[in-house]
């Protein structure tokens, strides 16, 4: 039988082997050319509002430079677009452009999909109780 740190360092490579899996399948699938960095960046200025630089670079513990690279490379795409920010109009602040927005979608679709066949083994009963479960561990991170 396992006790407490097998099981943790199990669950710890489950949920590597299902990031890397959902990862490869999704990039392998796409024609957009997006890695799974700049997937974790979109998903990231997606999610935020009154969102720049300097909160990029906090979130990913990154300079200020290495975030004004990445994001250069998303306006050149066109995946990103800069506005001016609510508050202080001299903070620039970042959003999906409508590219950017259907790519998301796009990925979230594919990662949907893969989830699905993740969990087709759980009935609705136990992929409940699941995400119960994931909600609880979840929380405490929040404190």
């Amino acid at each position: 039988m396992m006790n407490r740190k097998q099981l943790i360092d199990n669950l710890l490579n489950n949920f590597q082997v299902v990031k890397n899996k959902m990862h490869a399948v999704i990039a392998a699938e796409l024609k957009s050319g997006i890695t799974n960095s700049q997937w974790f960046v979109l998903c990231i200025i997606e999610r935020n509002k009154d969102f720049g630089i300097k909160e990029l670079s906090k979130m990913l513990g990154i300079s200020s430079s290495a975030s004004t690279q990445l994001v250069n490379a998303f306006l050149k795409d066109k995946y990103v677009v800069r506005t001016t920010g609510l508050i202080d109009w001299r903070e620039l602040d970042l959003k999906l452009s409508e590219k950017g927005k259907k790519v998301v979608m796009e990925l979230r679709k594919k990662q949907r999909e893969m989830a699905k066949q993740f969990f087709k083994g759980l009935n609705d009963k136990e992929l409940k109780q699941f995400v119960t479960l994931q909600n609880k561990i979840l929380k405490n991170h929040e404190n």
